[in-house]
Formats: structure tokens, C-alpha cells, sequence
């Protein structure tokens, strides 16, 4: 068993194409300021055996932030591009669970997942002065649940001595979460609210190590399912991909 608790003073300054931006997708922002957050973490893990050939390792935490001119990104007015800018004040309030389990070193594999919730905390919007219609909204464009899933079978011994065999597959999820704010817009029936779509990908690999892992020859699928994959702004995810790596690792 294993507890663990951390506070947190952190400053972040803005990056470079956050202030610059990039003349393709990006806009410039000379006036970002840097973000401070002050952040709170629980956590919490505990191992376990049955029969002792079954392992089972179990956590969870919960995390509290609190930001101060938070940087956070939005559309420029003809919607082309990406800006950023700060907001006075933003709370996230989230939790991560995983579960691991190994059988022996045949078996291996694990679940976990990941909730935040943020939320605006800006009582005045900084143009007008006038209260914020998005005070206490929650943040748009930022997801707020996603997770993953992998697992793996090793067969050793197969053709020579220290050689291995193994079988992988790994599970991407990320939930809807919606584009701009949503308590605005989609207040009639034609006019629907933006959604970044959900994501579900698998990929699928196979590996064989050689002498202890000194020679690897490794086959690798990657979005098996040929989903559409969203990441940065106007900058789809590569979709289904075939690789083949050939590695040899040199030791005195």
C-alpha cells in the first residue's frame, strides 16, 4: 500500500507559438501573460497477489488546481485560426484510475482512465466589464474523459535459447467534449452545438527479441480501425499505418 500527497506552486510561462503564433495556424498574442496555479494531489496504490502467479496492482487519485491567468485557446473573429488568451481564474477538479494485472510472465495488461472537470471562474468578462455570460461554464475544447487499455502475451524460449515472442495491443479512448462554450448556441432545433467527435483507436504490434532482447524485429499497426483522430488544430491524426522495426542493441 502506498499513499501519496503533493502541493504545488506552478508558474508557466507562455510558450513560444503561443505569444508569436506560427502564420499558418496560429495567431499571435503579444499580451499573454503567465499562468500561476496553485495545484493539490491525492493519490493512492495498492499491490496485491492471489495464488501468487495472479498480480494485481490497483490506484486512484484525485487533483485539485486552481490557475490564475490561465492560458487557454479560442478562435480568431473569422474562426481561421487559433489565439490564446488568459482567463483570472480556472479550477479543475479531475481523478485518474488504473488497474494492472500480470499472470506470471505470460500475461500482462491494464486499464485506466481519467475525468476533469473545468471550470471558468471569471466573474467579468475583460472587454466590456459587464458579468461574464460564461462564468462557471465549463472549458470548451478540452477533453474531459479519456483513458486507454493495453495488453500483451509473451511466449519466451520458442526457437533458440533467451529468445521472446510477444503480442500486443494497446486501446485509445477520448469522449466527445464539445468545441466552444457550451452554454452558448444550439438554442433552436437547426442550430446544433460543435462537438470535437469521440475517439476509439487499436493498435496491434508484434515483437520478436533475439539473445535477451540484443536483436529485435518488431511489426506494428497502428488505428487498426482507420478511425478519424483529432489532435492540434486543423491537424488530423495520421490514420491506419503499417511499421516494421529492426533494432540491435550493443553492450560491451
Amino acid at each position: 500500500m502506498q499513499l501519496k500527497f503533493s502541493y504545488e506552486k506552478s508558474n508557466r510561462l507562455p510558450e513560444n507559438e503561443e505569444m508569436f503564433g506560427d502564420e499558418v495556424n496560429q495567431q499571435s498574442n503579444f499580451s499573454l501573460r503567465p499562468e500561476i496555479s496553485d495545484n493539490l494531489n491525492l493519490g493512492a496504490s495498492y499491490g496485491f497477489n492471489i495464488k501468487k502467479d495472479h498480480r494485481f496492482l490497483v490506484s486512484g487519485s484525485a487533483i485539485y488546481r486552481f490557475a490564475r491567468d490561465f492560458i487557454y485557446f479560442l478562435y480568431n473573429a473569422n474562426q481561421a485560426k487559433l489565439t490564446t488568451d488568459n482567463l483570472d481564474g480556472v479550477s479543475n477538479i479531475g481523478g485518474e484510475a488504473e488497474l494492472r494485472y500480470s499472470y506470471k510472465s505470460f500475461i500482462t495488461g491494464g486499464v485506466n482512465l481519467t475525468y476533469q472537470h473545468i471550470v471558468n471562474l471569471q466573474k467579468l468578462d475583460p472587454k466590456t466589464g459587464a458579468p461574464s455570460v460564461v462564468y462557471k461554464d465549463v472549458m470548451p475544447n478540452l477533453p474531459y474523459l479519456y483513458g486507454n487499455a493495453d495488453a500483451s502475451i509473451f511466449f519466451r524460449n520458442l526457437v533458440g535459447k533467451d529468445d521472446q515472442l510477444s503480442f500486443g495491443y494497446n486501446l485509445l479512448y477520448v469522449n466527445t467534449f464539445w468545441l466552444y462554450w457550451p452554454s452558448q448556441g444550439g438554442r433552436t432545433a437547426t442550430d446544433e452545438k460543435r462537438q470535437v467527435p469521440r475517439q476509439i483507436s487499436h493498435d496491434v504490434n508484434i515483437v520478436y527479441a533475439m539473445k535477451s532482447g540484443r536483436y529485435n524485429i518488431a511489426l506494428e499497426c497502428r488505428n487498426i480501425n482507420d478511425a478519424q483522430l483529432y489532435d492540434n488544430f486543423s491537424l488530423q491524426k495520421p490514420s491506419r499505418s503499417f511499421n516494421i522495426k529492426f533494432r540491435y542493441f550493443y553492450a560491451k
